[in-house]
């Protein structure tokens, strides 16, 4: 197809993708999903988590590797590490762990952290291999293109890890910013400003 990347564009894959993982998650819970306040705090984390998160990995992994994990192609800042693009896509990734977490839930009774942080790190290399992979069927390249080449540079094994720990931080970023909402807030500010101000 490889149209261009243009504002209106990039919005309607964008609802596009959301609203294929909302329908995917509504078939999986077997039931039409609802958002509640709740998916606040898990879109907020994952964007915190997420874009600070992808700065941290791809600096260390570069210091010991002597290459960078990922590059990003769409709106990159960071030297390519993230991406502008990165707060919507983790803010889509906090509503899909919300509605999976609830369904989970649902189904299984309250599971465990390390069990959740693992079915979390091995899906999210699905997820972003379908996010990929439309962008590259509509826009004619990859959003992020990994350097490791065992999953064709769509995403990456040595992923796996990383969105654990994603994981981890992320649902023990929930449960504190239930407990404490202004510790949260100031977190997000903080990383917000670094992000944008030290791009």
């Amino acid at each position: 197809m490889n149209l261009d990347t243009t504002p209106l564009t990039v919005f309607v894959i964008t609802v596009s993708l959301a609203a294929i993982v909302y329908l995917l998650d509504s078939l999986y819970a077997r039931r039409w999903l609802a958002t509640k306040k709740e998916a606040i705090a898990y879109a907020s984390a994952a964007v915190v988590i997420g874009v600070f998160g992808e700065v941290f990995v791809e600096t260390i992994y570069n210091h010991f590797v002597g290459q960078p994990l990922w590059h990003y192609q769409f709106v990159p800042v960071h030297h390519t590490y993230t991406s502008l693009y990165s707060f919507i896509l983790w803010a889509l990734y906090g509503l899909h762990l919300y509605w999976v977490r609830e369904t989970l839930d649902k189904k299984y009774g309250k599971l465990s952290r390390l069990k959740l942080a693992t079915i979390f790190a091995i899906e999210s290399l699905i997820l972003e291999t379908f996010a990929n992979l439309v962008w590259l069927g509509v826009f004619g390249y990859l959003i992020y293109y990994y350097t490791p080449p065992d999953l064709w540079h769509v995403t990456t094994l040595v992923n796996i890890p990383c969105y654990f720990g994603a994981s981890w931080a992320m649902i023990s970023t929930v449960k504190r910013f239930r407990k404490d909402p202004r510790f949260f807030a100031i977190l997000s500010v903080v990383v917000a400003v670094i992000f944008l101000a030290f791009p």
